[in-house]
Order: C-alpha cells, then structure tokens, then sequence
C-alpha cells in the first residue's frame, strides 16, 4: 500500500448503467450520457481518535477498502492491522451533516491452509452475504503476510481460497507480486457474476515499478464467478508515471493503483494514488500527494491470460482509459482536518441521496499515524 495522504476532486466524463453488489435485489443507478456528469462535493466526516466512552479507538483505523451493502445501510471495510486482520461496520447517514459511525469490528480467522496473517487492503460483497477480501503479501516469504483472493462469511469464518495465476506467486526475487505492491484493489460486478481484482504495481517479470520517468504496466484479474474451475482472465493496465512537484530538487515516492469500481461486468473506475517526499540533508522533507480515477472497459487486444512476462509491452496493449477525476479542485470545501490531504484508499459507489442522485463514497486509511485520520468524503454524482 501507498503511504500517502491524498485528496479527490470532481469532474466526472462517462455513462453506465451501475447496481449496488449487496445480498439482496440491488438497487439500479443510471448515470448520465458522457459530458453531462460531474462529481460534486457533498459532504465528510472524520472520526474520532478517542472512544465515546474514553481511551484510544483500537478498533478503528487502516481502512483499506470498502462497500456499502444497501441492505444493512453500512459500509463495510477491511483494516489492514496485520496483527488483527478484521473487518469494520460503519453505520452511514449521508444527508448533511454527513455522519459515519462505528457499529461493529469483525475479526477474520485464518484460512485452513494458512497460519500467517494478512495484510488486507481490498473487500468486495459475495452472494448469500459473505465477502470477499484480498491481501498484500510475499507467497515466497513465510515470515510475510499471505497474499491472496479469500471468501469469508460475514462473521469472519473462512471460506475458500481463490486460485491465483503462478506467474502472481513467483519467487520473490525475480518472478511473482511484491510485497508492497500486490494485490491491493478489490471490486464485484453489479450483477454480481465477476470478481475484479488488481495489483498495485508491476509483477517482478512484467518491469519496473512507475516512476518519474515512465509508468508502469499492472495485470487486472477478472473471475467468472459462474465459471467452474475458477480460472481468472488477466488484462494489462498501464499506470501514469509519479508526478513530480516542479519545485522539489531531489526527490522520492511511488504510485499505482490503490481501488478498483466496478460499473459493470466490464467497465472498471480505477484509483491511481502517488505520494513523493522532498529529500533533504536535514529535517523533514516537503510532501506531494496525486490521486486520479481513469475508466477502462475491458477489451480483448489487452488480455494477457497466461503470458509469463509483460516486459517490453507496447503500451497501446493496454485498456484504454479515460480520466474522469483529477486532484486539488475541492481541497478548500473539505473540513480542516482534511485540507492538508489525507490518504483515501477506499472508494465505493454509495446510497442515494434524498433528491436521487447518486454517491461516490471514499474513505482514508490512517496508517495508524497519529499525524493522520480516519475520514469519509462523501461525492455526487450531479445532473
């Protein structure tokens, strides 16, 4: 995972038809033609760092990824404690003034096969009301957190594994995910038949990370959940280079994608997130934060299914995305705590509002930094 605070803004470009991936019928969201939709700022919320009834918030903090099951009317999330990997329930109220409220912390068991922990950064509804999560990790390195795709019902009893390409395994020098890169974005169809589920950076084969000369191309896995045996797809994505401030003479960081949306059983809205620090001889260096959200339909001249390397990819290989969201444009509206930036890593698509339009919910993981905060921003969708 990036660790770096980060701030959305608004200019939305794209149509599709979206339904909430909840247990029950989901709701249907019909989003304007191209050109007439932009997202605009609703509302945020941050949440306290000390418990109603007195203490530190244990449970709260690391939110890594997230949806909200319209069912329940929450939002449900995954921290990314590695010593107590778990999920969060968030009571939602999105008319202002926003409120999101802690209900319940859900501690995941290990799968049958694992005793190593997780490193969880992405969650995404199952049908018959479990879930699906996805952690970071080094397969080579039994010391590391297990990475992996798993199935778990709602009160954290483990369910399966899902199968993972080798070339994601690997042997942790040459080959395989890296274990701060991996597989960090997690979402569902809305009909609810394909699990979509991305890295955060390049494979070790597929080329070097994104940097400030070049970007770097990630492998995006597509499961036919209806499929038996579960054999995902894999398509290409290329990410944008990290940006460098113009003003900062020496500096380092690091970019990928950090959530994945899914609009349909083949378009995606994905989070690309970058953070550089001013290096200095002294002291503490200026920081710069990026986040971007591009849409890409799946197309068939960027599946890769089963290539051992991408190495050498002609960047036009790749889905071809459009950018829909750029950074900066809503700093000012946020709340204080909120307008130095903060690190958003969740995004879901969230509850209507009372006048019908739709939301776009993203939420920030703290790092477990007290330099830094829990928060919701919530967006919508205006007409």
């Amino acid at each position: 995972m990036l660790r770096a605070p980060v701030i959305p803004v608004v200019q939305f470009l794209f149509s599709a038809a979206v339904t909430l991936a909840v247990g029950c019928a989901p709701e249907r969201i019909a989003l304007p033609a191209p050109g007439s939709a932009h997202l605009v700022f609703v509302g945020d919320a941050v949440l306290p760092r000390i418990a109603p009834e007195g203490g530190a918030r244990a449970d709260v903090g690391g939110i890594s990824g997230a949806f909200y099951d319209a069912r329940t009317r929450q939002i449900v999330a995954v921290s990314d404690d590695r010593t107590r990997p778990r999920l969060l329930l968030f009571d939602l109220r999105v008319a202002t003034p926003v409120q999101v409220k802690t209900a319940a912390t859900i501690a995941l068991q290990p799968p049958h096969t694992e005793r190593r922990t997780f490193d969880l950064e992405g969650i995404a509804s199952a049908r018959g009301g479990r879930v699906f999560v996805s952690s970071e990790g080094d397969a080579a390195d039994p010391n590391q957190p297990a990475p992996g795709i798993y199935e778990y019902t709602r009160d954290g009893r483990f369910v399966r594994s899902l199968p993972l390409p080798r070339t994601y395994l690997g042997d942790g020098q040459a080959s395989g995910m890296r274990g701060n890169g991996a597989l960090e974005a997690l979402s569902i169809s809305p009909d609810g038949s394909r699990l979509f589920a991305a890295a955060e950076s390049s494979l070790r084969q597929d080329g070097p990370e994104a940097s400030f000369d070049d970007g770097a191309t990630i492998r995006v896995l597509a499961y036919d959940l209806g499929a038996a045996p579960l054999r995902p797809r894999e398509y290409a994505y290329r990410v944008e280079p990290l940006e460098r401030p113009p003003d900062f003479q020496r500096a380092r960081g690091d970019t990928g994608v950090s959530e994945i949306v899914a609009l349909s059983a083949t378009e995606l809205l994905f989070l690309e997130r970058g953070f550089v620090r001013e290096t200095i001889t002294s002291g503490t260096g200026r920081t710069s934060n990026t986040i971007r959200i591009f849409r890409a339909a799946l197309a068939d001249d960027a599946e890769v299914t089963g290539r051992e390397s991408l190495a050498g990819r002609s960047p036009g290989a790749v889905l071809k995305k459009e950018l829909v969201l750029d950074v900066g444009s809503i700093a000012s509206q946020l709340s204080p705590p909120l307008r130095a930036l903060e690190n958003f890593e969740a995004m879901a698509i969230g509850p209507r509002l009372k006048d019908g339009r739709a939301t776009l919910l993203l939420m920030s993981d703290d790092n477990f930094n007290v330099h830094q905060v829990t928060a919701l921003v919530v967006l919508a969708f205006h007409r």
